[in-house]
């Protein structure tokens, strides 16, 4: 397996983010224009929300600035998302500019937070 330097790294980095980004913004262009989304697969064969159900509908309020809608469709949208969000740019910074790959007890922590807030939204969402 060929090792790749830093500068590749963060050109292969920059690229598969910018497509996912392309690939997300054409999603929900599609959707605001259609007004038709993917359906969730989930509740669909289940006939139970999963975490991520309303989540194309909390994109399209939050891109028209009504975050009380977002969070009426989705509360992840306005709470985990943008939390993740901000981890996500703190680890780049730590490992690319910082070249730090440790991961300290407060991620950790981080994480079971975020898991367990998920789980309980969703089945609170869905005996509600």
């Amino acid at each position: 397996m060929r090792k790749i330097n830093r500068p590749d790294h963060i050109r292969y980095l920059s690229a598969g983010s910018g497509i996912i980004l392309l690939g997300c913004i054409s999603y929900l262009a599609f959707v605001t224009k259609t007004g038709k989304g993917i359906p969730c697969l989930f509740y669909c064969f289940l006939g139970i929300k999963c975490p991520g159900c309303g989540m194309t509908r909390a994109a399209v309020s939050i891109v028209h600035g009504d975050l009380k809608a977002a969070a009426g469709y989705n509360i992840m949208s306005v709470t985990v998302m943008p939390a993740l969000f901000v981890y996500l740019v703190y680890r780049v910074i730590r490992e690319e500019c910082m070249h730090n790959k440790d991961v300290e007890v407060w991620e950790y922590v981080f994480f079971v937070l975020i898991f367990l807030f998920t789980a309980f939204y969703t089945i609170l969402r869905n005996i509600l």
